[in-house]
């Protein structure tokens, strides 16, 4: 798994209330690191650090959009916002 953290840095995560409205918030994914957390079943994790930019706000929902997803999931590296 810290190759894929690792792949993830320098991407974008979004935050929708819901797909069909743009995000409230976006940041951009600076580092990551290893964590233990002894109160779940898998306690080995990854945590991830983010950067926040205003850029974020207002882009549009991407990846699955199917009726019961709750994530888009890892999309395409380029940014929405940049175009």
């Amino acid at each position: 798994m810290p190759e894929e953290a690792e792949e993830l840095v320098g991407g974008w995560i979004y935050l929708h209330e819901k797909k069909a409205e743009p995000s409230y918030y976006g940041e951009q994914v600076t580092g990551w690191y290893k964590a233990q957390d002894d109160t779940v079943a898998r306690t080995n994790r990854i945590k991830f650090i983010f950067k926040p930019v205003i850029e974020g706000k207002n882009v549009k929902w991407r990846g699955q959009s199917h009726v019961m997803a709750w994530t888009g999931g890892v999309v395409k590296a380029d940014c929405p916002h940049e175009k």
